[in-house]
């Protein structure tokens, strides 16, 4: 999410950010420039519409248009990933009243036909709105996917260094199940001299950054994360993705 607040930032107009992953005192200076309309868009996570702070905010500047990435969480992985999806048709209802609608526009790239009926049925249930389906289809020919079948772990762990060693150029992302094992692979790259950044959800906030500002700025061009790093990177050289442990 900062990765898209910072891009954005740089073409439209003033971006903000408020998620869990922000300092106190960043957090406090983008609500401040918000109230003082210094900033016209805001990135936020969908836990944040219980923050009474974040909900002061709206009833004094009220959204004008809602964007919703990742929209099949609200029913596909709603009730055991992020149950604070589910609440989102239902708190914006509560944000703007009965009298007024906002604007909307749900963006996903993973919901079969069953899970849109279900989205647009928690919208119309919770907000009173009929959303419109819009499907440009699910192919991409930019990309390539293979699925690669191996004896052991070292089996596996070869295989990933071969797929490293024919993408010397780009940037390259690895994706583990856990945390462990994240921190595992990472060291095993670094003792194999792959220099890499390792992201994932029980890392301090600013070590967070710390480590996502040394893959965004091309210092290292390896990062091996959990989920916690997500997949919306906004890098133009991104050249492989491996899921080491698909979950």
């Amino acid at each position: 999410m900062a990765d898209q607040v910072r891009s954005l930032s740089q073409r439209f107009p003033p971006t903000c950010l408020l998620n869990a992953s922000l300092l106190m005192d960043a957090r406090r200076q983008n609500l401040e420039g918000l109230y003082a309309g210094r900033y016209h868009v805001l990135y936020i996570g969908p836990e944040q519409l219980r923050n009474p702070s974040l909900l002061r905010l709206f009833a004094s500047r009220p959204p004008f248009l809602w964007v919703i990435d990742e929209a099949h969480c609200i029913s596909q992985w709603g009730h055991s990933f992020r149950t604070d999806y589910t609440y989102l048709p239902r708190a914006i209802a509560a944000i703007h009243g009965p009298a007024r609608r906002p604007l909307l526009a749900l963006f996903t790239a993973t919901a079969a036909a069953e899970v849109q009926s279900d989205i647009a049925a928690q919208f119309r249930t919770g907000l009173g709105v009929e959303l419109t389906l819009m499907d440009h289809g699910g192919r991409r020919d930019n990309l390539a996917y293979e699925v690669i079948d191996v004896a052991d772990g070292n089996a596996k762990t070869n295989e990933l260094l071969d797929l490293l060693a024919a993408c010397p150029d780009g940037a390259r992302l690895l994706y583990c199940a856990t945390v462990r094992r994240a921190r595992q692979l990472h060291d095993l790259l670094r003792e194999r001299g792959i220099a890499c950044a390792l992201y994932h959800g029980q890392l301090p906030p600013n070590e967070k950054n710390q480590e996502l500002e040394r893959f965004l700025s091309g210092r290292v061009a390896t990062v091996v994360a959990t989920s916690a790093f997500g997949m919306g990177i906004d890098k133009p050289d991104i050249r492989l993705v491996v899921h080491y442990e698909p979950s």
